[in-house]
């Protein structure tokens, strides 16, 4: 019996509604099950040298040209919303939702993340199974084809063409438009290899880690009497820094409590990498951890 089985139990869809719901809070990712939560799968055996075919635009997609009021309010860098091709979709299942699409070298889209331009405590259900999505990604029917979030790397057409051989990691989009161009965002706080192989492919050498405080926190779990317990696992930064330093030199910054780097201004976010603490035996940080 596998948490699978207990949200298909739930979900009037059955197992196909609980695989969305699994995909949708994974960001795109197959996750393991009970007891490897943190484990990230291949969905597939793909041939090697694998590439993933470009996709449709989201319905009703129509670019930035400026400001939208959910990005003046939120105060994102305006340069970065419009040099990633940020749009809005006014119709259909992403409406007035801001898109973030990955592209590959020729420009064709190959994934994409859409978010809510209004927060949980602003939405108004339209019916009893209409609850509150920050984030939809576009559906994968056909996964040897078609990406899904952990084949990809927002923004790394960008570090390319800048030719960065140092960059920033982050976790999201939002994060991305205050931290770019030299950035890419993952989509979570897990990293792939083929993540990583595609920061290595793209010239990468330093990597400066700006995750989440919480991707720092070890990872729980809530038993049946519903206590919050500590799983024995390290924390999913940690995991991503020890992932990445066999391939390419780790620096780490960290974040207060209540901050993050889509918090922070670009500057703020670049005088920080700055002071970037070394990921390796012998420095500092390793010794608090």
């Amino acid at each position: 019996f596998t948490l699978l089985d207990l949200i298909a139990a739930f979900e009037p869809g059955g197992y196909a509604a609980a695989i969305e719901v699994v995909r949708a809070a994974s960001g795109g990712r197959s996750l393991a099950m009970i007891p490897e939560e943190w484990a990230p799968l291949s969905a597939v055996q793909r041939a090697p040298g694998w590439e993933p075919w470009p996709i449709a635009l989201p319905p009703h997609f129509e670019p930035l040209r400026g400001h939208h009021p959910y990005t003046a309010r939120r105060g994102f860098d305006l340069d970065n919303l419009l040099r990633l091709g940020t749009g809005i979709c006014t119709w259909g299942r992403y409406q007035d939702r801001l898109v973030f699409p990955v592209r590959r070298y020729d420009g064709s889209w190959i994934y994409y993340q859409s978010r809510a331009t209004w927060e949980k405590s602003e939405h108004v259900p339209t019916g009893p199974k209409d609850k509150y999505r920050k984030n939809l990604n576009p559906p994968n029917d056909d996964p040897m084809r078609f990406a899904s979030a952990g084949d990809v790397l927002l923004g790394l057409e960008h570090v390319q063409l800048g030719g960065y051989t140092r960059g920033a990691l982050v976790e999201g989009p939002t994060d991305w438009l205050q931290s770019g161009p030299d950035a890419v965002a993952l989509f979570g706080k897990v990293i792939s290899d083929r993540q990583v192989e595609l920061l290595v492919r793209a010239g990468v050498r330093e990597v400066d880690v700006c995750l989440d405080p919480d991707a720092w926190a070890p990872p729980t779990t809530r038993t049946p009497d519903g206590r919050e317990m500590p799983m024995d696992r390290p924390p999913p930064a940690r995991v991503v820094c020890d992932r990445l330093a066999p391939h390419v030199a780790v620096r780490v910054v960290r974040y207060e409590n209540d901050l993050d780097p889509g918090a922070c201004g670009v500057a703020d976010n670049r005088a920080r990498r700055a002071y970037a603490e070394s990921w390796g035996t012998g420095s500092r940080l390793m010794r608090i951890l």
